[in-house]
This record gives structure tokens, C-alpha cells and sequence, in this order.
């Protein structure tokens, strides 16, 4: 039986439903020849700030049980660099694989998103962007935005008047998701990133300090997965746009539990850091389920969950 991968987000449509969630692959090329490209429909890169950040000292990652705990502060190259380093690599993925392009944004102000995508919008291969409103590793910023539906709907317009690309708004599961989904709906977006980490803190109860030297951090991987399948069900039920359900997904079946809550499509994360072809595994496992059970698109998952 044939079937066929390829889904519909506003606009653009993907090869696959699977995308590389930002912070998780780099820019891309740090996955090359570890990973079958032709399973990932799109990467979403590192966020990307006006001017480069070096983000915060070691120790920064924690492993916690069933997750991994992280605080890197939004280390990147800034737009610059990007621009001249980073996008060769992500032209030539999206020609070969035919792939998606999004670069995910940091700023700390509705005129810095603006001028992200001033400078990003005419550069080849960036098919759109995914705002960060709810990173919540860093003291300023990104959670201020995603915590309010007005804060939301402040950074979405930002980026939305400056182009005609595709525009996909990350939020936290620490916010209250219908508000802010309706927000980020009425502001302008494409479609809806649900779900990021989840602040969080461990401690080393010998030498009486926290394991990360930011203090708390970001709770990411299988422990984030049923809080990730709430949130993307009470987006879809609040919304009509498109939902890319993020938090735990590492197998076919991971991302279908996202899929039949609401999502169109997932992002596959910390998966990556013990798998790095954790995408390919994801995309074995949904062709495998499709086939089981007689379903030749995508499409006729999105939702679909009943109760017992």
C-alpha cells in the first residue's frame, strides 16, 4: 500500500511531518552523515539573535530521569554569521531533500523581532520563521512574551508586518495555551509550535549546589510528552490553524499520540542527543503504523482521538 508522507502547513507543504526542533540540531550541518535527511520535512535552526550570544558557562545539560535538564543561555553565531556560515549548508538540504527552511528567532523586543526579519527575509532559502516566545532558560525576553496573550500577540504582529513568509509562534507549555494560541491567531500566524521545555532545577545534594550554573533550566525529552499531547489538543480546540506538537518525541508512535491529539506535524528533539537519526526512526515507525492500519495520508490522523 502507498503512503504518502508529504503534509500541508498553511502555505508550504513538507516531504515529511517530522521536523528538527531548534536548539537540538544546530544548523543542520552538525547532523550531516549521521542522519537520513530524506525523513525530515523541515529543520527549524537554533535561535538566531541580532548580535551573536555566547550564552551561559558549563555546566549547562543535565541528564534527569526519563529527560535531560538544559540551560545554554541561546548561544548562537548571530545573524550575521548565520547568514554567511550557516545558510550554504541549509540551501543545499533544502535542494536535495526538498526540505523546509525556518529560522527560529530570539529577541527581546518587538522591534528586535522586526529587525530579525528585516535583514533574514530576503536571504535565499529561509522559507519563514518560528517566533520564541517561551525559551525559559534565559532571565530576559522570550518568556515575558509567550506568558501573555498581548505579549504574545506584540512579538507575532512584529515579525508578521515585516513579511509574507511563513510564520509559526513557539509556545509555552507554561502559558495559558488557548489564550495565547488565539493571540498568536488573530496577530497573524502561519501555524503553532506547541510546546518547549518546561523550567526546572536539579540539585547535587552533596555539594549543596544546582547542577546547572544558570541555576534552573529547561525540562526537555519523554518526561515533557503527555504535558506536549494536553497542550497541542487544547491548541487544536481553541484554533484552526496548523500545530506542530513538540515534547518527547522519539518513536512513530510518540509522534502519532501528537498527531491524533492535534498536530499536523511534530518536532523531534532531545531524541537527537542519544539517536542522532532519531527523525528516520520517527518516520520508520509512522510508515509502519499507516500500513498496519490502512491509512495512506497523514491528514487522516489529525484529531482523531476518542475516549474509551
Amino acid at each position: 500500500m502507498k503512503v504518502n508522507l508529504r503534509v500541508t502547513l498553511g502555505s508550504l507543504e513538507w516531504p515529511t511531518p517530522i521536523g528538527l526542533a531548534s536548539g537540538t540540531c544546530g544548523y543542520g550541518e552538525e547532523l550531516d552523515r549521521l542522519i537520513d535527511w530524506s525523513a525530515v520535512g523541515a529543520i527549524f535552526t537554533k535561535g538566531i539573535s541580532l548580535e551573536p550570544r555566547r550564552g551561559h558557562p558549563p555546566p549547562r545539560i543535565w541528564e534527569t530521569p526519563s529527560g535531560m535538564l538544559n540551560a545554554i543561555g541561546l548561544e548562537n553565531v548571530g545573524v550575521e554569521a548565520f547568514i554567511s556560515e550557516k545558510m550554504p549548508f541549509l540551501r543545499r538540504y533544502r535542494q536535495m531533500h526538498g526540505g523546509r527552511v525556518f529560522v527560529n528567532l530570539y529577541a527581546t523586543s518587538a522591534g528586535e523581532y522586526a529587525r530579525l526579519v528585516e535583514r533574514l527575509d530576503g536571504v535565499d532559502g529561509v522559507d519563514g520563521y518560528e517566533v520564541n516566545l517561551s525559551c525559559p532558560n534565559v532571565k530576559e525576553g522570550g518568556i515575558a512574551f509567550g506568558t501573555t496573550p498581548a505579549g504574545c500577540a506584540m512579538a507575532t504582529r512584529a515579525v508578521r508586518e515585516k513579511t509574507k513568509k511563513w510564520v509559526a509562534v513557539k509556545l509555552s507549555p507554561a502559558s495559558s495555551v488557548a489564550d495565547v494560541a488565539r493571540a498568536s491567531a488573530d496577530a497573524g500566524a502561519d501555524a503553532l509550535s506547541t510546546g518547549n521545555t518546561m523550567p526546572a532545577m536539579a540539585i547535587d545534594v552533596h555539594k549543596r549546589v544546582t547542577r546547572l550554573s544558570a541555576g534552573g533550566g529547561g525540562l526537555s525529552g519523554p518526561a515533557l510528552r503527555p504535558i506536549a499531547v494536553k497542550m497541542t489538543f487544547d491548541a487544536a480546540h481553541a484554533v484552526s490553524l496548523p500545530l506542530i506538537g513538540i515534547g518527547g518525541v522519539a518513536t512513530g508512535e510518540d509522534a502519532l499520540e501528537l498527531i491524533l491529539a492535534g498536530a499536523h506535524a511534530v518536532q523531534v528533539g532531545t531524541a537527537t542527543f542519544s539517536q542522532p537519526n532519531a527523525a528516520g526512526v520517527v518516520r520508520d515507525g509512522l510508515l509502519e503504523y499507516m500500513r498496519r492500519y490502512g491509512f495512506t495520508s497523514i491528514k487522516q490522523l489529525v484529531g482523531t482521538v476518542g475516549t474509551p
